[in-house]
């Protein structure tokens, strides 16, 4: 049976400046099996508390060996290891029934968890979808039979984890998308209203075109500005991605959607689901401010609200009432069911999402049609 921890001659020195090192751990080793339960004991000083802050990545090694789960690290390049079990990484045949095992094992403890406390549901952190996923991709490799080559297990943990121009990208793009998220609600919102405020929006009915051919051309535009200047400055940073670290299009990835499914994929289609998935986004955005502003003449309060879902506050408070999978910023927000992670509305999933952010976005354009067609613009 393999170990699920394996601690093997690992050494701590804190090193001080005029002064003589200490070492808090010296060359200590041991196991950790499935079902074990193992007290660590030792009197004060012995360094207790410095070897789980080793095993646990919150310090690094000096020398030695410690692997988890059949993770393996050496040296000082531990570093921050919360992210361990979606790394890159081989599997091997023997070691699967043992992560699969320790999977399960986690599945059960986070549903107690989550069936003890509704805090879960005030926090937008749903853990049992993402033990569900992480199952989902080890069963996938073991039925696939990925072994004994490079895999990484797709998570919002590891964006930042790849040395090229893909995985630099899927990095940025979320800091880029925030930007052009306020850049959407700012022309959205600016689209009707300040017109239909000063009155100049008469003069384009001055050539015949219905109100309805406007509105349609008004929010076309609008959508046209938010998505060249995406796309543009999207393409100028993957460039210099390139430059930087250069393509990375042969590395397997497993993809988990909706914790239900699982299949292979590369950096190159990753990074173009996130751009895509961001768009969306972004565009609803958009569509949300426009259709505010249109219908309220009142381009400020358009912007001002956009800003306020961009930021999350009204969705924290509202998420506190247990509401959050059924918020507009949430279901605009479909690419976090591709892949692992916690950040899940408690009962949230892809195919709700996707009802939920149709619906908002017909209602808010139907409202839009319908306001428009009602004011009187002169």
């Amino acid at each position: 049976m393999q170990a699920i921890l394996e601690v093997e001659n690992v050494t701590k020195v804190y090193k001080r400046y005029a002064k003589p090192d200490i070492k808090a751990v010296d060359n200590v080793s041991f196991k950790v099996f499935p079902g074990e339960v193992v007290g660590f004991l030792g009197p004060n000083g012995a360094g207790k508390s410095t070897a789980i802050k080793l095993i646990t990545g919150i310090a690094n090694l000096t020398a030695g060996k410690i692997s988890i789960m059949g993770y393996e690290i050496e040296g000082e390049d531990l570093g921050l290891f919360t992210n361990f079990r979606y790394a890159k990484r081989k599997y091997t045949e023997e070691q699967m029934d043992a992560l699969l095992s320790a999977a399960n094992e986690y599945l059960k403890s986070a549903q107690e968890s989550v069936n003890k406390s509704r805090l879960f549901y005030m926090t937008g952190i749903d853990p049992v979808y993402e033990a569900k996923g992480y199952i989902k991709a080890l069963e996938y490799i073991k039925k696939n039979k990925l072994y004994n080559e490079e895999i990484t297990i797709y998570s919002n943990l590891n964006l930042f984890s790849d040395k090229s121009a893909e995985g630099f990208m899927k990095g940025s793009f979320s800091i880029l998308l925030t930007i052009m998220m306020m850049y959407a609600v700012v022309v959205g919102a600016g689209s009707y209203a300040h017109e239909m405020r000063t009155g100049t929006l008469k003069m384009m009915f001055m050539r015949p075109i219905t109100k309805n051919k406007l509105t349609t051309a008004k929010l076309l535009a609008a959508l046209t500005m938010v998505t060249a200047l995406l796309l543009g400055i999207t393409g100028i940073s993957y460039l210099y991605g390139l430059v930087r670290f250069g393509p990375d299009f042969g590395q397997k990835i497993v993809v988990v959607f909706n914790a239900s499914k699982a299949f292979v994929a590369n950096n190159g289609l990753l990074l173009f689901m996130n751009i895509m998935f961001g768009l969306l986004q972004a565009c609803a955005m958009c569509v949300f401010a426009f259709a505010l502003g249109t219908i309220t003449r009142n381009r400020i309060f358009a912007l001002s609200m956009g800003i306020v879902l961009n930021l999350g506050i009204l969705s924290s408070i509202l998420s506190l009432l247990g509401i959050g999978r059924f918020l507009f910023t949430t279901n605009a927000n479909l690419g976090i069911y591709f892949g692992i992670t916690s950040s899940i509305p408690m009962g949230g999933n892809f195919f709700l999402a996707l009802s939920l952010l149709l619906a908002y976005l017909a209602v808010m354009l139907a409202g839009t049609y319908i306001v428009f067609n009602k004011k009187d613009i002169a």
